[in-house]
């Protein structure tokens, strides 16, 4: 049977065309990998088979007509939920079967704090000038920090480095089956070369049922402010410079990434993948008006952005003083199309910027690509490429010093391996 549009399953056939077989399917998943199976027909040698692969109640991957009755789907996302419907079609009557899987629901690449102690032995109470005295020689250690307004829930993982990754987290959905806080991508820790810390978002603790904070604080804390203090106790705790600080986060915590580097400056970088660069304009109004209700004394969402422009808006901060000494690489999923042109190309065209160009200062670059998974996390082979990008470019100030006068090219000097290597 060819694979072509006209031959795709129908969901809607009539109910006398729905009596081809008896069929079950069946969902199963191994890592990243989902095996969907029809089982239950007594006429498999006149039959053939389609699949639909559904994530949140989203199509997003389909497996024509075949006389194979299995299929296999790749998805290395998270927090998500999956099920598959199966469709058979008698090749002699053009009978049409369609069933249903059972759902599987693969959870954030998150680790879940247990109140008191955690997985990695008792939580560490400290506030931020005692960080230096706390933290052990090596291994991984639960903390709360204590700051002025905020309790900082952060799960360490200290490496012989002198680079911090400080990770940050998006939206938890189903807060009443979900507790917080949660560690996102301290899974994938390895794969970061480098101390690194996922730091929880406070926000959420305002309202029970908030999915979503952005690490706002409220309209008279600014917790990304008090973020920034924070990470630079745990700099200076862990001896590592300002220039060798990485704030990495996807959707949600790619905004908290671009706006804490925006306080940190002095050649910090931020990693947003497939972030939010300005709240107001997210797709989820519902998630946007939440947020507002419970973190805003605003009203409407023009009183809030008149009230808090540079902090809803990574626009917006990154047009200010301390962020002209930051550095961020944005990373897009082009198959995210409400990311890509409502918050990746607006970031972009504000900073005077093409995509795929590093900036003439050297501050500001972007990469792109192509998954049909589209928003959510990216995938976990993507990481290093991505880390690659960001990491392995002259220091801001050398590529001040080389501009030439006008601006003619982008060439810059050659990475000196060696120096590279002997600070990591």
């Amino acid at each position: 049977m060819t694979k072509d549009p006209s031959s795709a399953p129908d969901a809607t056939a009539p109910a006398e065309f729905l009596t081809a077989t008896t069929a079950h399917v069946i969902l199963e998943r191994s890592d990243k990998v989902f095996v969907a199976r029809i089982v239950g027909n007594q006429h498999q040698d006149q039959c053939e088979y389609a699949f639909y692969f559904h994530r949140d109640n989203v199509r997003f991957a389909t497996r024509w007509y075949e006389s194979s009755n299995q299929a296999e789907f790749t998805d290395d996302s998270y927090d998500h939920e999956y099920f598959v419907t199966g469709f058979v079609r008698n090749r002699q009557t053009n009978a049409l079967t369609i069933a249903r899987s059972n759902q599987i629901q693969v959870p954030m690449n998150t680790i879940v704090a247990v109140s008191g102690n955690s997985l990695f032995g008792p939580v560490i109470t400290c506030d931020s000038s005692d960080i230096e005295a706390q933290v052990a020689h090596g291994g991984v250690s639960r903390f709360d920090v204590t700051g002025p307004h905020f309790t900082w829930n952060c799960l360490l993982k200290r490496q012989p480095s002198n680079r911090l990754f400080v990770v940050l987290g998006g939206a938890v959905r189903h807060r009443k089956e979900r507790s917080i806080p949660r560690f996102n991508r301290f899974t994938w820790s390895q794969d970061f070369p480098g101390n690194f810390i996922s730091i929880a978002d406070p926000t959420l603790t305002l309202k029970d049922s908030l999915q979503l904070g952005w690490y706002f604080g409220n309209s008279r804390r600014d917790a990304i402010a008090e973020l920034a203090e924070i990470v630079k106790a745990w700099a200076q705790a862990l001896q590592v410079p300002p220039d060798r600080i990485v704030a990495y986060g996807s959707s949600g915590g790619g905004f908290a990434a671009l706006m804490l580097v925006s306080h940190l400056g002095h050649g910090a970088t931020a990693i947003a993948i497939n972030a939010q660069t300005s709240i107001i304009k997210y797709s989820q109004i519902g998630a946007v008006n939440a947020f507002l209700k419970a973190c805003t004394s605003a009203t409407t969402q023009k009183a809030a952005v008149a009230q808090h422009a540079n902090r809803l808006s990574a626009i917006e901060a990154w047009s200010g003083t301390a962020a002209q000494s930051g550095r961020c690489l944005l990373v897009q999923n082009t198959h995210d199309r409400h990311h890509h042109h409502r918050h990746f190309l607006p970031f972009l065209n504000a900073m005077g910027v093409s995509v795929g160009t590093l900036s003439a200062d050297g501050r500001i670059d972007s990469m792109t690509y192509s998954d049909a998974t589209g928003h959510g996390a990216e995938p976990r082979a993507l990481v290093n490429q991505i880390l690659e990008r960001a990491l392995n470019r002259p220091p801001v100030a050398t590529v001040a010093a080389n501009l030439p006068t006008p601006v003619q090219d982008r060439a810059f000097p050659a990475k000196n391996s060696a120096t590279e290597a002997s600070s990591s």
